[in-house]
């Protein structure tokens, strides 16, 4: 059950679950043991396969690429926006897209600090809150803090 927990995104059940594990060693670490596991390098030219794959008219084929890249995670991130500059098939450079869409990086303590902020700003509502949010959205696009600020603002101007 703790081992269910620990990947809750809300602190408190997560730092419970710690401390369930903690306070009886011997099964967090058989527990761990056995359900954790190594991640697989992915041979690039295992990536690239795949890449190929993705553009081929059998849609079991694509789709089971699709997959296996998703799997395959933020180590295929290159050689897909490599094959994403490349490519002059519109199919396939949805479907690079739509993966690397899918890869963001995990966020540093301070990115966590931004984020909590923002949560607290559109929890809190008030008009201040809602205009730090809007300058907040102002900034670079594609980061974290000015995507994650403008969708608390439009969920904030929405509830009103």
């Amino acid at each position: 059950m703790a081992r269910l927990v620990l990947s809750r995104p809300r602190q408190p059940e997560a730092f419970r679950a710690v401390g369930t594990l903690i306070s009886d060693p011997a099964v967090a670490t058989a527990l761990l043991r056995d359900k954790l596991t190594p991640v697989r390098k992915a041979p690039s030219a295992e990536i690239d396969e795949l890449i190929a794959a993705l553009d081929q008219k059998d849609f079991k084929t694509r789709d089971d690429a699709f997959r296996e890249l998703r799997r395959i995670g933020i180590q295929a991130k290159s050689a897909l926006e490599s094959a994403l500059e490349k490519s002059n098939s519109a199919e396939l450079r949805q479907r690079i897209q739509s993966l690397l869409s899918e890869f963001r990086p995990v966020p540093s303590l301070e990115e966590l600090r931004e984020l909590r902020s923002i949560e607290v700003l559109e929890v809190i509502g008030t008009p201040e809150a809602q205009q730090i949010l809007e300058s907040l959205a102002k900034g670079a696009t594609g980061i974290n803090l000015t995507d994650e600020a403008a969708a608390a603002s439009k969920r904030l101007a929405k509830s009103r």
